[in-house]
């Protein structure tokens, strides 16, 4: 978007100095005496399902925590107020009752639905590694008192550092990122005298 100011003005002349058989040629002039003045430019992005009202609750809760601390004779408190309602109107247009949102310092999760945590740490010791049938790292199974847990995958180095966890029985914790696609995010390795 740019605002112009000044006026176009559009005129009809002949060329001089061109030769043609039919006659002048006839050309339009533009003389313009506008400027820009200013200019800004507008992007919508444009999301849809989970992920954006996700975002929306999350941004929600944290400023209604904010909002806790900021007296109610502060000059801000009007604005804060008004600022938080535009989240709550974005929220009950996407169909969720920004009344269930409350004050949280972290992400509430959206309402109604079971909060699945963001990541998850297995401890053990390594029973079983596994290579497929070209003999390349495909997993390994970490075994604790309670349960033993499977992980695949293929990620260079971890095979060395598997193996040796599991020659030299050291206990590993692996913590995984839940998600569509589980990977693991570290490996932490406790051990006693690590050489």
């Amino acid at each position: 978007m740019q605002q112009h100011s000044g006026l176009t003005v559009e005129e009809r002349g002949e060329r001089e100095g061109v030769f043609r058989p039919r006659g002048p040629q006839v050309t339009d002039y533009n003389f313009s005496a506008r400027r820009v003045l200013g200019a800004f430019r507008m992007t919508v992005v444009v999301t849809a399902g989970e992920p954006l009202f996700e975002r929306v609750i999350r941004n929600l809760a944290v400023l209604r925590f904010i909002q806790q601390a900021i007296p109610a004779t502060d000059s801000w408190s009007p604005v804060f107020t008004r600022y938080i309602g535009q989240f709550s109107d974005k929220l009950s247009g996407l169909g969720i009752d920004p009344g269930l949102i409350e004050p949280s310092q972290d992400d509430p999760g959206v309402p109604g639905r079971p909060r699945r945590p963001k990541a998850e740490a297995f401890t053990g010791k390594v029973s079983k590694v596994f290579f497929d049938c070209f003999g390349d790292f495909a997993g390994f199974v970490l075994t604790s008192c309670k349960t033993s847990r499977h992980f695949k995958t293929t990620e260079t180095r971890i095979d060395e550092l598997v193996l040796r966890a599991c020659k030299d029985r050291l206990t590993l914790t692996v913590c995984v990122h839940c998600g569509p696609d589980e990977r693991i995010g570290e490996i932490i390795v406790q051990c006693g005298d690590c050489r």
